[in-house]
């Protein structure tokens, strides 16, 4: 594995600590005490608990956003009260027993700093409160991953939308995936592998060339919008791990990110990743 791809260590770990249910906490290592923001005492309502992070500052740590809202993609009018110093957020009135998709979006102090941003992977709630679900979101920087993509490109996923992707496996210790093969369905979505990111490695290429096969260190591919709202299906594949496919919404306009969490020894295939996961937890 490429030094740089040990740089993702604490992205990745808090990554997976949210796939995994560690104890429900914060992948950064930060305790998620927060109190309800709104009423969850409507009949058939829970809240879901967790923080935002900065995608990109996790190299280092982790920052949390301030001033975001989460909102569920479904149902935009249940919104959260925005995030404060330590990033928590706590939503309410979201339905028990259902599979939700978070939306956050900064509203206070940093408004437009980071583009709006769909967190695809399911959040499962069942009929308790959920707490330690981790969501992110993307600079929207010109020296950043999607502003440095725009100047090497014809594509602005900060304007057009489109989708970032991390491959990522989890034993035996966190860390990103190099060399993993990433199939989409429909074949026409324009995608391309990302080599650096450029708050850590300035001066390089961001992008790999179009020809690339396989994702970089970093384990990061990004694919933009065709056409009209529509599916989109994601398979990676790598030597030794098994991916879950993943089905998300493409639309113009809306940026999504998504985690692909390999296990080493699986067979690739199994349940989509939007089926429900366990009632506490976000992957």
């Amino acid at each position: 594995m490429p030094a740089r791809a040990k740089a993702l260590g604490p992205l990745v770990a808090a990554a997976l600590v949210a796939a995994l249910g560690a104890g429900g906490g914060s992948g950064c290592g930060a305790e998620v005490t927060v109190a309800p923001q709104q009423d969850a005492s409507t009949v058939g309502r829970v809240v879901i608990h967790g923080r935002i992070f900065d995608l990109e500052t996790c190299p280092e740590g982790c920052l949390v956003v301030v001033g975001a809202v989460v909102s569920l993609d479904d149902d935009p009018a249940v919104l959260s009260e925005p995030t404060g110093p330590d990033g928590a957020f706590a939503l309410g009135r979201v339905p028990r027993q259902s599979s939700q998709r978070l939306r956050a979006e900064t509203t206070t102090g940093i408004v437009g700093s980071y583009v709006t941003t769909l967190n695809v992977n399911a959040v499962a709630v069942g009929e308790e409160d959920v707490f330690g679900v981790e969501l992110y979101m993307l600079s929207a920087g010109d020296a950043d991953l999607l502003g440095a993509i725009a100047s090497e490109s014809s594509r602005d996923l900060r304007v057009e939308g489109g989708y970032v992707g991390e491959v990522i496996r989890r034993d035996p210790e966190p860390e990103a995936v190099a060399g993993a093969e990433v199939e989409l369905f429909p074949a026409d979505f324009p995608m391309r592998y990302v080599n650096v990111i450029p708050r850590y490695v300035p001066g390089e290429d961001v992008l790999q060339p179009s020809t690339a096969t396989g994702t970089s260190g970093y384990g990061l591919f990004v694919v933009a919008p065709f056409g009209d709202p529509q599916q989109m299906g994601v398979l990676v594949t790598a030597n030794g791990l098994g991916f879950e496919p993943l089905l998300l919404p493409m639309a113009p306009g809306t940026l999504a990110f998504g985690l692909h969490v390999g296990t080493p020894g699986a067979v690739d295939g199994g349940t989509p990743d939007g089926a429900l996961l366990d009632g506490s937890t976000v992957h």
